[in-house]
Order: structure tokens, then C-alpha cells, then sequence
């Protein structure tokens, strides 16, 4: 019997089961990220970057700069919302409606032709 002084600390999630790293689930941590960030925004801006993706021919490639020019960006002024834009990518992407295939430099000045990530419609 030990009195605590010798308990090991939780090493998984007590949500997912996935590894802690440094006493946090990052898995967990980027999913209520997510949902905030999709929570913020408009469920117009949430249906028409769905519809945009469901139109797109098998095959086509994109990035999220295509996708923000076609329907505009989530909110031009709200705390956060544009983050929905990766929240939304990435809950397409574990539904297996697109997946990554590369990346390539971004066409928005503001961005420095910083490198962003290339998707496919499955």
C-alpha cells in the first residue's frame, strides 16, 4: 500500500487515450481549438465553404486561399473567425472529402509567400 508519495501521474488522455505530452493531450487541445473556431463564425460562411468543396470535381487541387477568394474569409473583424477556415479544412479532411497532397507558397501579400498546405477532392 503507498501512501501517494509514489503515484505516477496520468501518462494518457482520460478523453482519447492518446499519449500526454508535457501533462497535455495536444489532440485534445487542437479539437476544442477547432470547435471554437468554427462556433464563431456564421453557418452561412460554414455552408458555402461546404457547398464550394462538395462542387469541386474529383481530382481538383486547392488551397485555402482558393477557397477564401471564392467565398470570402469568415469574418473580417470577429476575434478568431478565421481560424474556422483551418478548423473547416481539417474537418473536411477527416471526413474523407479532400486530402493533403502538398504544399506551395501563398499569392497573398499580406502572407509573404509563406508556405500553406495543397488539398485534393476525393
Amino acid at each position: 500500500m503507498t501512501d501517494g508519495l509514489f503515484d505516477l501521474a496520468p501518462t494518457s488522455c482520460t478523453h482519447c487515450g492518446r499519449p500526454l505530452v508535457n501533462g497535455g493531450c495536444g489532440w485534445c487541445e487542437k479539437e476544442q481549438g477547432q470547435l471554437k473556431a468554427l462556433t464563431s463564425v456564421s453557418p452561412t460562411w460554414y455552408d458555402a465553404a461546404e457547398r464550394w468543396i462538395m462542387r469541386q470535381p474529383k481530382g481538383t487541387r486547392f488551397t485555402s486561399e482558393q477557397l477564401t477568394t471564392c467565398i470570402g474569409k469568415p469574418s473580417p473583424t470577429a476575434m478568431h473567425a478565421n481560424n474556422a477556415v483551418g478548423a473547416f479544412i481539417s474537418g473536411q479532411s477527416r471526413l474523407k472529402r479532400i486530402k493533403p497532397v502538398g504544399y506551395t507558397t501563398s499569392t497573398h501579400p499580406g502572407s509573404h509567400s509563406a508556405v500553406i498546405r495543397e488539398w485534393v477532392k476525393l
